[in-house]
């Protein structure tokens, strides 16, 4: 029983912050597991995820029609696993790089002084 294994990248134009905690729910919702995230400013973030592999279709449609946009690469990944999936396949981990367009400013850091540096 080995997982499958998928890395997903997509793009929106949706408001950051209300469309991370739409997809965060929206994986709940498919009876998924947040594992972790890593956000890159305000341009990008990217959540390490796992869910049963018979919601992935559902969680995938959903997100698009939430206003993701998939690359054709993930487009193909999923279909290509489709079409080979292995009825023994319990689990699918993954990774989802989003894409944030927009206008705003990079978002800055302030980073404190480490005392005695």
């Amino acid at each position: 029983m080995r997982p499958l294994r998928l890395q997903l990248n997509a793009s929106t134009q949706q408001e950051r912050h209300a469309m991370t905690k739409l997809m965060c729910d929206r994986i709940q919702e498919a009876d998924g597991w947040i594992l972790d995230t890593h956000s890159f400013s305000n341009l990008s973030l990217c959540l390490h995820f796992e869910l049963p592999p018979a919601q992935l279709s559902t969680l995938l449609d959903t997100l698009e029609a939430d206003g993701l946009r998939w690359t054709s690469q993930s487009t193909a990944r999923v279909q290509e696993w489709q079409t080979k999936r292995k009825p023994s396949t319990e689990l699918c981990i993954g990774t989802l790089q989003v894409a944030f367009v927009h206008n705003e400013p990079d978002q800055k850091q302030v980073i404190p002084a480490v005392p005695g540096a």
